[in-house]
């Protein structure tokens, strides 16, 4: 019997790899996982376990306390890669530093000075590799004493809580596998500080990424995202009788206003208020129903406050609130996903502010009105202006399948467009699909299986998407990156 073990950070990652399916497919093939799982409420645990395959072994991931020698390795590990790309992510929390925080940033900037003239980023790895870590020893043990043959990650050598674990299956010379890369990782996210063996990729330009920003020509393996699987599948409720379990008129259209992350995104009450009115007083053609949709990190109560003046508003948290003492920031269960799913191929029209719901709603093939205004005075480096010029986001602004509007009367004029014909832009969307996520089906969580499964050296039954999980479409073996052993 084979055996994986999976680290399940966060709520988001929970939700691709266990509530889009991917351990599903795994259990399926004849592979038992030991799930890592942070700090779990009790009230909590019972529902997300209930979600891991029959069978699965879990195991406490550890909180990261980093030493000042990992914080000193890492940011000077951040200051190589930003210099080596030129990524504008980068640069941007460089002028927030300057701005915010004068005194820190000049003794930074010495610090980086110094670092130029005296280090390499070869050298800064070679530290980073060697250096030992909190939990890394409890970690090596419970990896051989549950027998595991290769790591599932969430992040590409990057997350702090996760690098301990990184470091435990590099002593044992086990292969390591990103399963969870989002499309902003590479470039507006931080730099793998223990590379992975093997990532799973939406597609091809995020492959080129790994190798460009990376390093990482042969790791990566274009499988599309689980996550988007939802919108492939034909919903369990028409559309009529789905709009009437939520108790709209289902006559009347549907907006789904998507939020940002409130930490990055000021004035999401007045961006509902503003959609609200609009909506309600005839702007918005044909009095649609509206959901808003809260972001996954948003625990903001304000907002039902807010809707209950409109009868036609209702607020939706995606995967559910987490109780206090729960590490994630979101609850998904594979109800809540396909509910999701729902949402959106039910919908008329998706507004959101530059975020991956975009890409949600490309695969739905519904329309994408990104607003580019901000609802609040705010100083222009906070703007949401600048997201449109993000690395990560431009690209799919560029195809034209996402729709930006910089007033609210604009907003107004485009979603009205949509209304009168759902179809238009349909062709764009269709080209955004095969490029940014390079399936049309909803086998993503089949794919991304079968490369972990492959990369695992697993040769069992596995099916014709695992062989497809490769860059080019070839299977290649792993070449496990050489580390220390234990002593």
């Amino acid at each position: 019997m084979i055996r994986l073990a999976f680290s399940l950070s966060y709520g988001l990652a929970y939700r691709n790899l266990v509530s889009a399916g991917v351990l599903a497919r795994i259990a399926h093939m004849g592979i038992e996982a030991v799930a890592y799982l942070p700090p779990i409420a009790d009230v909590d645990r019972p529902g997300l376990t209930r979600e891991l395959p029959p069978g699965t072994t879990i195991r406490h991931l550890h909180r990261s306390w980093p030493s000042n020698t990992l914080k000193l390795l890492k940011f000077y590990k951040q200051y190589f890669y930003r210099r080596r790309t030129g990524l504008e992510s980068f640069e941007v929390r460089r002028k927030f530093r300057r701005r915010g925080q004068p005194l820190f940033h000049a003794a930074a900037t010495i610090g980086e000075w110094v670092a130029a003239a005296l280090l390499s980023e070869r050298q800064i790895d070679a530290w980073l590799d060697r250096l030992d870590l909190p939990d890394e020893r409890q970690y090596v043990n419970e990896l051989r004493q549950d027998a595991v043959e290769a790591l599932v990650v969430t992040k590409p050598g990057y997350l702090p809580d996760e690098l301990p674990l990184i470091k435990a299956a590099r002593r044992l010379r086990l292969p390591v596998i990103s399963a969870d890369t989002t499309w902003d990782n590479m470039v507006s996210k931080r730099p793998p500080y223990l590379p992975v063996d093997v990532m799973t990729v939406w597609n091809q330009d995020m492959a080129d990424q790994a190798d460009r920003y990376y390093g990482l020509a042969r790791a990566a393996r274009v499988t599309g995202g689980p996550q988007f699987d939802t919108f492939f599948t034909t919903p369990a409720l028409d559309r009529r009788s789905w709009l009437t379990a939520c108790g709209f008129d289902p006559e009347r259209p549907v907006i789904v206003f998507a939020l940002n992350n409130p930490a990055l995104t000021p004035g999401n009450i007045e961006y509902i208020q503003l959609v609200a009115e609009a909506s309600a007083d005839g702007r918005i053609t044909a009095r649609p129903n509206v959901i808003v949709r809260l972001h996954p990190w948003d625990r903001d109560p304000g907002y039902d406050a807010v809707a209950v003046r409109w009868s036609h508003v209702r607020i939706d948290r995606p995967f559910g609130t987490p109780a206090t003492g729960t590490a994630y920031e979101c609850l998904p269960t594979r109800e809540r996903v396909a509910w999701h799913g729902s949402l959106l191929q039910h919908s008329n029209v998706l507004i959101n502010i530059a975020s991956t719901s975009s890409l949600d709603g490309v695969a739905a093939d519904r329309p994408v009105v990104n607003l580019s205004f901000d609802s609040v005075p705010t100083h222009p480096d906070l703007s949401v202006a600048r997201y449109c010029q993000y690395s990560h986001f431009k690209p799919i602004l560029d195809t034209g399948a996402v729709r930006s509007v910089a007033t609210i009367d604009e907003m107004i004029a485009v979603t009205n467009r949509f209304l009168a014909d759902p179809s238009a832009d349909s062709a764009l969307r269709g080209e955004a699909r095969r490029r940014f996520l390079t399936f049309e089906d909803d086998q993503s969580a089949a794919r991304v299986a079968g490369a972990i499964a492959a990369a695992a050296g697993f040769t069992g039954r596995t099916n014709d998407l695992a062989s497809k999980a490769a860059v080019g479409s070839e299977s290649r073996p792993v070449a496990v990156h050489q580390r220390r052993t234990e002593p």
